[in-house]
This record gives C-alpha cells, structure tokens and sequence, in this order.
C-alpha cells in the first residue's frame, strides 16, 4: 500500500467507521479497483504505537481528527509553523513499510501483542 493512499484512507476513517455501524459495509473500493477493509485500516491506524510519539500523534491529530495543522503543532508542543504534516507522512511510510514486511499482521491471522513488539524492535 502507498502511503498517499494510507492517508486518504486515515482521513476518512472516522466515516468509514460510520458507514460500517449503520449499514454494515465493511468493504470499499478504491479508483484503482482495490478493495480496503475497515477492519485491516483500524489494524494499520492501531500500530502506530510503534511510531514516535509526534508522528503517531500526528496521524491521530492532523488526519483521523481532522484538527488543523496550526492546532496540532500546538498539542505537539513545537512551533505552530512547524509542518505538522511531515510527521504524519514519516509516520505513514513507515506503518506502510510495516504493513508491506508483514510486522502487521493481516486480519486472517491471528497474533499476539508481544510478537508485535518484539518484531517492531529488531
């Protein structure tokens, strides 16, 4: 997965999220023909606790919350010109460099947390 995409897909998360509640459409499709499921975006959005905290914070803030980018730069504690989005796009690459070696796991398997971090740290 591209981390353009991943972005797209995290900005719109809280909508996806939405749609599944009420209609229960787990699945969408992307302009590309590409199927993404919710439940593999939520597994994603969840490993950013193996992000720095800025980046991690960033992709929570900026994106999913949809908070401005002066705002988030605020709550981060560096100065509000600073590019906020730097951070969610380092953040990005790397949960999708993650997602590409397997380090988060598909949602047919199952794992434990424990693997993760082990995984995540060698």
């Amino acid at each position: 997965m591209e981390y353009k995409v991943l972005r797209e897909l995290f900005r719109n998360l809280r909508q996806f999220e939405a749609l599944f509640e009420s209609e229960g459409i787990d699945t969408i499709t992307g302009p590309d023909g590409t199927e993404y499921c919710l439940h593999d975006i939520q597994r994603i959005y969840g490993a950013r606790v193996f992000l720095s905290l800025r980046q991690s914070q960033a992709i929570s803030m900026f994106l999913v919350d949809d908070i401005r980018e002066k705002d988030v730069a605020g709550g981060l504690g560096v100065s509000e010109v600073n590019p906020v989005a730097i951070y969610a796009t380092q953040g990005l690459r790397r949960l999708c460099d993650m997602y590409e070696t397997g380090i988060i796991p598909g949602v047919e398997e199952s794992y434990e947390q424990d693997e993760i971090r082990d995984m995540s740290v060698a």
